[in-house]
């Protein structure tokens, strides 16, 4: 081989040699920036950036922030023996902070469970938290330990400012006009736990759809001021015993209606002695209400708890928000309804009632009032009797304050089904304090339509009444407590006979009837005095020979209307079912 060809080979062979070195340590470099990119992704699921208490943890964080500066200067430098070292040391440094992630995803784990055994969580907070944690089991698995410290921390933080008073005292609701929904609350009763305005951007509503929790988009808020839309209920005690300062609360009862907004607002009038009566069903034309304070005449008896369970069910179908103002002079002579029943009642309706007790009341009998008007968020005041009309006022004024400044909120119905029972929770959330309420355990649609005409009211409360009452006749053994509810007609004297026999019958047997459950169904108008009416009720049938027995009927009344009066002219039903006892369970 020449010379030539030789000093060519070479250097072709050296050349080759540079490339071959350039290509290995390119092709290295290229590796390692790989490996920086994967300890950078991995490090930012292993550094928990919100988490700066233990020094440690920090002087670990910031180690490996400065092998990291040193791998991509070593990298610029091509420098692969110190890239190698740092790699190693990386790997190791990543390992601690695993281990140490792993320690402080489990205090955090340990914290969300002191809280659920500390704070009485709802269902929809409980299911909020086993998603929770399920998002972080499954970031510790992906190994995005970052990611799991934030979702973890952030509904513990959250949880914490849960206030112990989570309660927004009463709870009203309107669905009339359906899926639109109001909500109405005391917002007096919130500001207190705040100690500061509320912000109606702040509430949430939660509602159970299906299995899962929803919130639910709140389309307005405001107050009642704004809105209008109060419907008062007056009951009034017309017992005998009233007679001495009777002029006094009806001038006083007159004075609170022309006061009302009548433009805005409704009131009904009841009246409550031998037997509740709805005098007017609730209306805007204050004349009327006027007309029927004025007409009040006195009565012997005092039917308080009646009154107040038949209020609660016509109220209850008004739009708007509610409440019921009753005032008494004593104890409860003759209702077919007990203490408890309507204590039940006013729960599961959540209608603020006010009861005003004139004169020198029972200790115990004032017990009972504050406890009926306690639980409904409203209270209970007694007033001298010889100061009745300033007191009342007094009362009356602060009653129209505090309806005028009730909170609603306005939202759409997730549940498009009516009749299925829901389940909904209030939420105020400040970023300060969260204050939650369930706002009942399942809320049932009321059938408003019912109600909507005032006559169809009148017809309702006029069957009720006579269904308690022909109870209460049975049980007593006298024929006079049904006798009113039929006119001297054939048909209408058919029934009282048909009562008689059956007052033979529970005499014979030595049989008493409890009636514990009770819906009007249907309401029609058939003409301009004829009514029919379809409801259904269960009852205990007891005697001292055997074990009770439990029975559901369901019937169809026929009302006329005549001189100013109802009457039942026929009955129409099938024979009454028998129940499984287990199922019910009554109030003693």
């Amino acid at each position: 081989m020449k010379k030539s060809q030789k000093i060519i080979l070479i250097i072709s062979i050296v050349i080759l040699s540079i490339v071959a070195v350039f290509f290995v340590i390119n092709k290295n470099v290229f590796a390692a920036k790989k490996n920086y990119n994967t300890h950078e992704k991995k490090l930012e699921k292993l550094i928990i950036s919100d988490y700066s208490i233990d020094q440690s943890y920090t002087n670990l964080v910031n180690t490996c922030k400065d092998y990291m500066k040193e791998y991509k200067k070593s990298i610029d430098e091509k420098n692969m023996l110190n890239i190698n070292k740092i790699d190693k040391s990386l790997e190791e440094k990543e390992k601690s902070l695993e281990k140490y992630d792993e320690s402080i995803i489990t205090d955090l784990s340990n914290d969300l469970n002191d809280l659920q055994n500390t704070k009485s969580l709802y269902p929809y907070e409980t299911k909020k938290i086993d998603d929770v944690e399920s998002k972080v089991n499954n970031l510790i698995k992906s190994g995005d330990y970052n990611s799991a410290y934030k979702k973890c921390s952030s509904i513990l933080f959250s949880f914490r400012k849960i206030s112990d008073l989570s309660n927004f005292g009463n709870l009203q609701y309107d669905f009339s006009e359906f899926p639109k929904v109001k909500l109405y609350l005391d917002s007096t009763k919130l500001e207190e736990i705040l100690g500061y305005s509320i912000n109606g951007t702040k509430f949430k509503i939660i509602e159970k759809i299906g299995d899962n929790y929803e919130e639910v988009k709140i389309n307005e808020f405001g107050t009642t001021s704004q809105d209008g839309r109060v419907n008062i209920d007056l009951l009034a005690d017309v017992s005998a015993s009233m007679n001495p300062y009777f002029n006094d609360v009806k001038t006083a009862t007159t004075n609170f209606v022309q006061n009302v907004d009548m433009t805005k607002n409704k009131v009904g009038l009841m009246s409550f002695g031998d037997s509740a009566n709805r005098i007017y069903g609730f209306t805007n034309d204050q004349n009327a209400i006027l007309n029927g304070i004025n007409s009040l005449q006195l009565q012997n008896m005092t039917c308080l708890y009646d009154a107040l369970s038949i209020s609660l069910s016509n109220i209850n179908t008004q739009s708007g928000a509610k409440c019921i103002v009753a005032f008494t002079d004593g104890y409860d002579t003759k209702s077919y309804y007990n203490y408890n029943s309507v204590l039940d009642l006013a729960k599961s309706y959540n209608i603020p009632i006010y009861l005003i007790g004139i004169g020198e009341l029972s200790p115990e009998y004032e017990e009972i009032l504050t406890n009926i008007s306690e639980v409904t968020n409203a209270y209970y005041r007694n007033i001298n009797e010889s100061n009745i009309q300033q007191e009342m006022s007094q009362i009356y004024g602060d009653i129209s304050k505090r309806q005028n400044t009730l909170y609603y909120i306005d939202y759409t119905d997730k549940n498009k089904n009516k009749s299925e029972k829901r389940e909904l929770y209030l939420e105020y959330n400040d970023g300060n304090t969260i204050i939650r309420n369930k706002i009942k355990d399942t809320v049932e649609i009321p059938n408003n339509e019912l109600y909507k005409d005032g006559k169809k009211a009148a017809v309702a409360s006029f069957i009720r009444e006579s269904n308690i009452k022909y109870f209460e006749s049975m049980n007593k053994r006298d024929i006079s407590f049904v006798k009113d509810f039929y006119d001297e007609s054939e048909s209408g004297q058919k029934l009282l006979l048909e009562a008689q026999s059956n007052l033979n019958k529970y005499t014979k047997e030595n049989t008493t009837l409890e009636f514990f459950n009770y819906s009007i169904n249907k309401v029609e108008i058939v003409n301009n005095n004829t009514y029919k009416v379809s409801y259904s009720q269960e009852y205990k049938n007891s005697s001292p020979n055997r074990e009770p027995i439990y029975y559901h009927a369901s019937a169809t009344d026929t009302v006329i209307e005549k001189n100013g009066r109802f009457y039942i002219t026929e009955f129409d039903g099938p024979e009454p079912q028998k129940l499984d006892s287990a199922k019910f369970k009554l109030n003693d």
